[in-house]
């Protein structure tokens, strides 16, 4: 399981925060007096929550502290960078993204909302077979609708570090529009292209259909070869029984003639 630094920060704060007051306390009553311990032991509860509060320190936390608008980063690097821009000098917006000031004009179009997270609701599924399969489970219309316009909801910029702006609405509508047009223009160009073979293979196919066969049945040559069997076979019955007639009869005058000379004696 991957490790989560968060996780070792938060636990490692809350560790720091309980150790330096027993630690400032022990070394004030082990070489001083009690007084001086005591008042070491507030000065490790002061220090042990300002490196807590360092450790544990993000974007989100500060969020929901009040300490500015959360910002996301939205760009062509696929990269989304949390970090805090303030809006103390009206109307200037005013942030700090990797070392780097963020400065920007408010604008009502700047604002978009970010929910509250929530736990994802999901449930098990056991198949005939006996394996377990996780679903999750999507809102329905109206937990969607409460979602949205819940009071939870926080304000939230979008900045883009290509352009070094921050991005509104209207700036995602053209985008959407763009793309939206890209993708049906794909969609729509494959779609003919695969209409295209299909009408081919149905146009070789009747092509194939509307030509000629020959003069019926004889366009076929197992039916010629067929048809001149049967013909042969025919002539052979038809014409057999004379043939041989001839043949036999020939062959008996020609045994029934006397040689010359007269007859034998």
């Amino acid at each position: 399981m991957k490790m989560n630094f968060y996780k070792v920060r938060k636990w490692g704060g809350i560790f720091i925060n309980g150790f330096f007051p027993v630690f400032f306390f022990f070394v004030g009553i082990l070489y001083l007096d009690l007084m001086v311990a005591i008042v070491l032991m507030f000065l490790g509860v002061l220090a042990g929550a300002m490196v807590s509060n360092r450790l544990t320190k993000h974007a989100f936390n500060e969020m929901m502290e009040g300490a500015g608008l959360l910002t996301l980063t939205l760009d062509s690097s696929g990269l989304i960078i949390p970090f805090i821009t303030s809006y103390n000098k009206p109307p200037y917006i005013h942030g700090h993204l990797m070392g780097k000031e963020t400065d920007g004009i408010y604008n009502r179009d700047l604002v978009y909302y970010l929910s509250d997270p929530k736990h994802a609701k999901h449930f098990s599924i056991e198949d005939e077979e006996g394996n377990l399969h996780t679903f999750l489970e999507l809102p329905n219309e109206e937990e969607k609708t409460d979602h949205v316009f819940s009071f939870g909801a926080f304000p939230t910029f979008i900045f883009n570090k290509n352009i070094d702006s921050y991005l509104s609405k209207d700036s995602l509508s053209t985008f959407e529009k763009d793309v939206f047009t890209k993708q049906h223009a794909l969609y729509i160009l494959k779609k003919t292209e695969d209409l295209t073979h299909s009408v081919r293979d149905f146009a070789r196919y009747i092509v194939e259909q509307t030509k000629p066969r020959g003069l019926g049945l004889f366009g076929n040559p197992w039916i010629k070869w067929i048809i001149i069997g049967g013909l042969v076979i025919l002539l052979m019955i038809l014409l057999g029984p004379t043939l041989m007639d001839v043949f036999t009869g020939t062959v008996s005058s020609s045994g029934g003639i006397l040689p010359s000379g007269g007859p034998i004696s």
